[in-house]
């Protein structure tokens, strides 16, 4: 029998990382999703449940995905993915009022040349995506470069 999609996605060590820093960040609803801490979309009901701006699960789920459709929609611990269908490795997520990609070195180099950061926020509020891996950068909303979102596909294929 198969492993069914998103069970996997929890076992995967290029996920680790980022499955460290969500479990830290939404500790305080861990009870909700040790039951279920990967899930379908359609399991969690409207996007205000997911612990981030409904404006950014639109952009992550709507507009991105609605680009490289053969990404696949998904929940991690309360957070808005999105994960190569086949390896599930996440590539994107929204958390809070920002979304992130994980991009190879070259896309990762223009990006942060075009004004993408690596560090947002101040005091208690900053997150630094180092915490998570270095291939990680803020998304820009409509200043991405749309090739920017299929890199970020192609290397989470890549990444096993």
């Amino acid at each position: 029998m198969a492993i069914p999609f998103g069970v996997r996605l929890l076992g995967i060590d290029a996920n680790l990382p980022l499955l460290r820093h969500l479990s830290g960040r939404y500790s305080h609803l861990k009870r909700y999703w040790a039951a279920n801490p990967s899930c379908s979309p359609e399991d969690v009901g409207p996007s205000p449940a997911l612990g981030t701006r409904p404006d950014l699960v639109e952009w992550l789920w709507t507009h991105i995905q609605g680009r490289i459709p053969s990404s696949r929609r998904w929940v991690v611990l309360g957070t808005p993915v999105l994960a190569n269908p086949d390896s599930e490795i996440v590539f994107a997520f929204a958390a809070g009022s920002n979304y992130a990609l994980r991009l190879p070195a070259r896309a990762r180099e223009a990006a942060i040349s075009a004004g993408a950061k690596r560090v947002m926020g101040t005091g208690s509020a900053t997150v630094d995506l180092s915490v998570i891996g270095e291939e990680w950068v803020f998304g820009m909303g409509q200043s991405d470069a749309e090739e920017w979102w299929q890199r970020a596909l192609e290397y989470s294929a890549s990444t096993m």
